[in-house]
């Protein structure tokens, strides 16, 4: 569950005093305020969007996800994922690198194949990757822009094609995001957690 955030603060760098010309023939550097600096603070209540490199600092509990969460990505995330302690996948049957690259493999190939061929995905075993992205596919419809829609602004864009195979892309990245954090080694580190996804 994420929370609603009611109140941001935008931490911003006030602009560089102007340098004048002093009486004496010198320079002199103005006040922030009379080189036009910018305001330290800026509350948002609503939605909050940042371009550029200004820092924001949010207060209490956020859930940050580098991606573009559309509908069917956060449907994915809950599918896969969850929101409780105890994980939906990866099922206890799948424990080697090999088996995990199968079902790696069958959730790009079901995803692919039903966005580029029309082709719906396959039946897998209750509980394997296969099956629940077949499942997760007939219960959005997915990706019939008219049963799941895609985000703003590559719907009205006419990007709809590169928003699918976009999300394609977020689902693996979830996928390896999961499988990190249950097969971490410590190695390069020590981190629990991928690069960001910039």
């Amino acid at each position: 569950m994420k929370s609603h955030i009611s109140n941001i603060s935008v931490a911003q760098r006030p602009m560089p005093p102007a340098t004048v010309m002093a009486p004496d023939g010198g320079t002199d550097t103005g006040s922030g305020a009379e080189a036009g600096a910018i305001p330290s603070n800026l509350n948002v209540t609503g939605t909050l969007t940042c371009t550029g490199t200004s820092s924001v600092t949010v207060n209490g509990d956020v859930t940050v996800v580098g991606m573009v969460e559309s509908e069917f990505l956060g449907k994915f995330r809950e599918k896969f994922v969850g929101s409780g302690a105890a994980k939906p996948w990866p099922r206890a049957a799948v424990n080697t690198k090999a088996e995990f690259s199968t079902e790696f493999t069958d959730v790009f190939r079901s995803m692919f194949l039903r966005r580029e061929a029309s082709i719906d995905p396959p039946e897998g075993e209750p509980g394997s990757a296969k099956q629940m992205i077949k499942e997760l596919i007939e219960e959005t419809g997915w990706p019939d822009n008219a049963a799941i829609p895609v985000a703003e602004p590559w719907k009205s864009q006419g990007r709809v094609v590169a928003f699918r195979r976009y999300e394609i892309t977020c689902a693996m990245y979830i996928l390896m995001q999961e499988y990190h954090a249950q097969n971490n080694d410590g190695a390069g580190g020590g981190s629990s957690e991928l690069p960001p996804n910039h």
